[in-house]
């Protein structure tokens, strides 16, 4: 992982596999979720969202959750995929000190409840980043009411292949994004 994005630095003693934290210049961090690894837990916890599951955590982010606030640092937090489900669900017992929070590609289903549905994609505290050509968010998007598609809503041209409407580097732009030769690299060094 580089160990600074901007002007932000990696904190490596509060990361993880799956986590990020970065300070920023005004003192306050910024904590980053990564979604499917393609790895079995991965896949599980996927396929149970896609089944209408809609309690799917992360003991790990809500353990950091609780440090943060118990040191009382200030934090905005980004997921993307299924690390949607967990910060949104992390967040309603943990995070009291969280300023922001940045949803990508969120992940949804049809078959989960229409009422939670409804409260998640309305919830005021959340900014979206998606694509209309993402199935994996198109539950949560139907349910956003006409406030959260003008306030909180941003999203990508339109993508026909579904990975790359679901993928992450859409934000990116255009100059800064890796090749996967590169990225390769990156990781290997």
């Amino acid at each position: 992982r580089k160990n600074k994005v901007g002007d932000m630095i990696r904190v490596p003693e509060y990361g993880s596999e799956r986590i990020v934290v970065f300070k920023e210049t005004d003192g306050d961090y910024l904590i980053a979720v990564h979604g499917t690894k393609g790895n079995f837990h991965d896949i599980l916890q996927d396929v149970g969202i896609m089944g209408g599951r809609q309690t799917t955590t992360s003991e790990e982010l809500e353990d950091l959750l609780d440090k943060f606030d118990e040191l009382g640092f200030k934090y905005s937090i980004s997921g993307h995929s299924l690390a949607t489900e967990y910060v949104y669900n992390g967040l309603k017992e943990h995070g009291s000190n969280v300023e922001d929070i940045y949803l990508f590609s969120p992940a949804s289903s049809p078959f989960q409840s229409v009422s939670s549905l409804k409260e998640e994609a309305n919830d005021p505290r959340l900014h979206f980043f998606l694509n209309e050509g993402d199935i994996v968010a198109s539950a949560l998007y139907q349910q956003m009411n006409a406030e959260t598609v003008d306030d909180r809503l941003h999203i990508a041209p339109y993508m026909w292949s579904p990975l790359a409407a679901h993928g992450l580097t859409q934000w990116l732009p255009e100059e800064t994004r890796q090749t996967k030769e590169e990225a390769d690299a990156e990781l290997r060094s």
